[in-house]
């Protein structure tokens, strides 16, 4: 049997067509245009080494206006990610609300981490009209300076499932949730932007077994991840142990910057994380400094400006020369080395293998 020929659009029709594309295309230039406006503040996240992956400054960090997404497995430190920068948000001034859509916020580990818990905004959104809604009336009722924090999307359910299993159907429509919530950043974005706030949100990976793509995914669809100026996975690199202790301190995470539309992306950095006093403020920096060539190493020994030093050093050097902060250097995007790098690299890699 012959397929059936489809009948021509009519010229109407095809004008019609035309015409959402030109205005669909208008409304993503404009929203690039929106997102490309230079940056008025950062908030600090609580480490040098992670501000200066995410804004190539060191007292830069998540940038204001703008939405950022922390994403990866459990217990890999999100919410603590979460809980510096609330507290960083306070210190400057702003307010810092929890969307608590996990229903387990640690008050107590918040303000280990610096969080005034008293003057923060706990909220319990269970779907994401709650948050969507809050949100919303919160930045254009009363405009202020704001840290909203969502832990996290992957909790989150909407309207519509809800009612169906009143209804007696036990069936999750991710589909229509990844499409609430690609509403919900676009809703939100021209708002945070007026008021020069910022949106973090936690989000978990999931295995996708029925998938012919192998590997991992964030549930939510793709409209945070689109949305998000800055995301940035987590994960457990290993704990940190004392000699005298079989119970760890503290665990090292590491944070790759897996998107960036605000400096060079792909930047990873380990931080050291301490149960008893939170995210030690200059972990991961050494890393970046010999990097950016500051400092070179021999053996266990470092070096700079003919300062010799060992890690556990680092800090003691830099409380004796604050200049280590204020280098030039820091300026240098270590991620663009450019082309007369790579070819020293290679030419060196080429002498080693030679055995020259």
């Amino acid at each position: 049997m012959s397929r059936k020929s489809k009948a021509l659009p009519t010229e109407e029709e095809f004008d019609g067509t035309i015409t959402k594309v030109i205005k669909d295309l208008k409304s993503l230039f404009e929203e690039e245009e929106e997102d490309s406006g230079p940056i008025s503040w950062y908030l600090n996240t609580g480490n040098l080494a992670l501000n200066y992956i995410i804004s190539q400054k060191l007292d830069g960090g998540y940038p204001g206006g703008k939405t950022v997404e922390l994403f990866g497995e459990p217990s890999t430190g999100k919410t603590l990610l979460i809980d510096k920068a609330g507290a960083a948000m306070q210190k400057a001034g702003g307010i810092f609300v929890m969307h608590d859509a996990e229903n387990r916020w640690d008050k107590n580990f918040a303000v280990t981490n610096g969080v005034d818990v008293e003057n923060a905004i706990h909220l319990y959104p269970e779907t994401v009209e709650d948050f969507t809604v809050w949100t919303y009336d919160i930045l254009t009722n009363h405009p202020a300076k704001y840290l909203f924090a969502l832990d996290s999307i992957a909790i989150l359910t909407y309207e519509k499932e809800i009612n169906d299993l009143i209804d007696g159907v036990m069936k999750a429509d991710q589909g229509g949730k990844a499409k609430k919530l690609k509403y919900t950043a676009r809703a939100l974005r021209s708002e945070l932007r007026k008021t020069g706030s910022i949106l973090l949100v936690a989000n978990h990976v999931m295995d996708q077994p029925n998938s012919p793509v192998s590997g991992k995914k964030t549930p939510g669809g793709r409209g945070t991840p689109y949305q998000s100026t800055v995301r940035i996975l987590t994960g457990i690199v290993e704990p940190i142990q004392s000699k005298k202790k079989q119970r760890p301190l503290g665990a090292r995470l590491s944070c790759s910057v897996t998107k960036n539309s605000i400096a060079p992306p792909f930047g990873t950095v380990q931080l050291d994380v301490y149960w008893k006093s939170g995210i030690h403020k200059y972990s991961g920096l050494l890393k970046v400094a010999e990097d950016l060539g500051m400092v070179t190493q021999t053996g266990g020994w470092y070096t700079w400006n003919n300062i010799k030093f060992r890690s556990y050093e680092l800090e003691g050097v830099i409380t004796n020369n604050p200049e280590f902060l204020t280098d030039p250097i820091w300026k240098e995007p270590y991620f663009m080395m450019g082309e007369e790098f790579k070819r020293a690299e290679d030419k060196e890699e080429m002498i080693e293998e030679n055995g020259q």
